[in-house]
């Protein structure tokens, strides 16, 4: 009787505490089903933020940016001067490790797509990008009022999209 007690204390929690496997896998299921539609939901929008972007932002970009953040085609010519070859190869590690444009949207790096997306525009409204020393160089490297205004407007389209 005392073995009783002690096997029915036992199993007593697990008893009442326990579900059956076939409610178990199915709440498992449905969670299996409900974290691959988000993937496909968050797939599709990416997708469609990155169609904008090829089309009207990346032109832009290549322009502007990619000597630091995408592919560079071609240096220039200071570039065989002692020190900058180094100092350049050094900035365009840093920049991509930040926000590496190689490969379209959702860009590479540490960042989010959502805090790249927030980083580019307050880039673009304070006018920090590039840098004082990359402009000296480049003359013509800023933005121009429509410039900022077609990366505004896929900004705020990108960031409805994201923050759904």
């Amino acid at each position: 009787m005392k073995y009783f007690l002690i096997i029915l204390c036992l199993l007593f929690p697990s008893l009442l505490l326990a579900h059956g496997k076939d409610e178990h896998s199915e709440k498992q299921a449905k969670k299996m089903m409900s974290m691959h539609n988000n993937k496909q939901q968050m797939k599709q929008m990416h997708s469609n933020i990155n169609q904008e972007y090829k089309k009207y932002v990346r032109p832009i970009f290549k322009a502007k940016c990619f000597d630091c953040h995408g592919e560079v085609e071609k240096y220039p010519w200071y570039i065989k001067l002692p020190g900058i070859k180094q100092l350049m190869e050094y900035d365009i590690r840093e920049s991509k490790k930040h926000l590496d444009m190689t490969n379209d949207y959702p860009f590479g790096g540490h960042g989010e797509p959502l805090n790249d997306i927030e980083s580019i525009r307050k880039a673009v409204e304070e006018g920090t990008m590039p840098p004082l020393r990359y402009r000296l160089a480049h003359w013509d490297s800023r933005l121009n009022k429509e410039e900022k205004k077609v990366l505004k407007e896929w900004i705020d389209s990108a960031k409805e999209l994201l923050t759904k």
